[in-house]
């Protein structure tokens, strides 16, 4: 499905409406994800960094995992010069919905969840089954913050936006 924001780009990852049962919400969620989609300043695939089609061979540092904390370390990395910092991730870009903080429930368990669980806690998620927590993981650039509610984006935008990657 193109972008209404003058770009060609599909989009990545799960729609909001495969997240949802009954069609009702269906209807609700593919409305409010088009809606999204048409924001330009809320969601612009253009805009996002492309992945590099050959990397170079050698780097100073490799950073594994392209979450908040991945960013902000590669980010600083690369403010040296004369350093080669490599980001690895291993999803790829986050979906539209991500960018509603209030939507994250729904990519619980979906393709850019790791579908982590804590060990059984005797006095913790005692309404789940096996009293084992969900600890959602991000499987996606930006990683927990597309899964984990509300977090801050700007350390991505920073990196992400450098030409030290």
């Amino acid at each position: 499905m193109s972008s209404s924001c003058n770009c060609p780009v599909t989009q990545p990852g799960p729609t909001l409406a495969s997240t949802c049962g009954g069609s009702a919400f269906m209807l609700f969620m593919g409305l409010l994800e088009v809606f999204i989609r048409s924001q330009c300043d809320i969601e612009d695939p253009c805009g996002r960094p492309a992945n590099r089609a050959l990397p170079d061979k050698e780097y100073d540092f490799i950073v594994v995992g392209g979450g908040t904390a991945g960013s902000v370390v590669a980010s600083r990395l690369s403010e040296v010069p004369q350093w080669k910092v490599l980001l690895i991730e291993a999803g790829g870009d986050e979906p539209t919905g991500t960018q509603v903080p209030s939507m994250f429930l729904n990519f619980l368990g979906s393709s850019i969840d790791w579908g982590y669980n804590t060990e059984p806690e005797e006095m913790a998620c005692l309404s789940s089954p096996e009293r084992k927590c969900n600890w959602p993981r991000g499987k996606v650039r930006s990683g927990f913050r597309t899964t984990g509610s509300l977090g801050h984006k700007l350390a991505e935008v920073v990196w992400f936006s450098t030409d030290s990657c």
